[in-house]
């Protein structure tokens, strides 16, 4: 496949959907071998009033071995090889076969952080400037076809962390500690954390959202830097979901303790 097209994304509607029929689901099917080079895409999203987001790809060679169409998203993930580029910044995926498994890394550099923020929710909602480099490792065990074992090393630079404006008070007590530490550290700020991933979770899924792959990565990221802040990540992860009260207390008596 090559050339280029444009394509709308309505982040979180239906676009034209067509009515139920009752018509029976289509059948799965496999693409043995699926290629495409020298195509360019432009998502834009106008979920947000006012504010048109363009994530314009490049695609200059992708090759996936088979494609099914029930793990679509996955297999472009997990057995695929491709390169190109993501909002004019280099990515690429390269998988192979190891012993044991199937290895792949997924490469992309100085990405926006806009992406994660728009994207991977709390509380990359936080980053309003900057750009991120990512190095994902994983190994696929063929004897367990289901677990995926990840490593992720993110490289944040120049990285510019604020309350959103909108943020009710709660949203800010549970912020501040993590403005203040990725400000403090934002001119260089590598995170890595490890994760398991199942390839069920991919079953039937049309994107990554629907995979649950960026609110994996979140609570991963969440776990880390409670750890560098000396939070429970249990404390962190209820104070950014919900805000609730008790980890309010919970920083209300640090602070006491912090009191000369």
């Amino acid at each position: 496949l090559q050339g280029t097209f444009a394509r709308t994304y309505h982040q979180g509607a239906v676009v034209n959907a067509p009515q139920e029929t009752g018509v029976e689901a289509r059948k799965r099917f496999v693409i043995e071998e699926l290629q495409i080079c020298r195509s360019s895409l432009v998502l834009m999203d106008e979920s947000r009033k006012n504010k048109t987001y363009t994530l314009p790809l490049t695609i200059d060679q992708l090759e996936a071995i088979p494609l099914r169409s029930s793990f679509a998203v996955f297999d472009v993930l997990f057995r695929a090889n491709a390169n190109g580029a993501l909002s004019g910044q280099p990515f690429s995926i390269r998988t192979q076969l190891v012993p044991g498994g199937r290895s792949t890394n997924w490469h992309a550099e100085s990405l926006p952080v806009e992406l994660l923020s728009r994207y991977a929710g709390r509380p990359f909602n936080l980053l309003q400037q900057g750009v991120v480099d990512v190095d994902v490792e994983d190994f696929w065990h063929l004897g367990r076809r289901t677990d995926i074992d990840t490593h992720w090393s993110l490289e944040f630079r120049g990285v510019v962390a604020a309350v959103p404006e909108n943020a009710e008070p709660w949203e800010t007590v549970v912020a501040e500690p993590l403005v203040d530490y990725i400000n403090t550290h934002g001119g260089d700020l590598p995170v890595s954390f490890d994760l398991i991933l199942n390839e069920n979770e991919f079953r039937g899924a049309a994107s990554l959202h629907a995979a649950g792959l960026l609110k994996e990565m979140s609570g991963a990221f969440i776990k880390e830097m409670a750890h560098r802040l000396d939070i429970p990540r249990d404390e962190l992860q209820d104070g950014i979901s919900s805000g609730l009260s008790r980890f309010k207390r919970f920083l209300d008596e640090k602070r006491k303790n912090k009191t000369p």
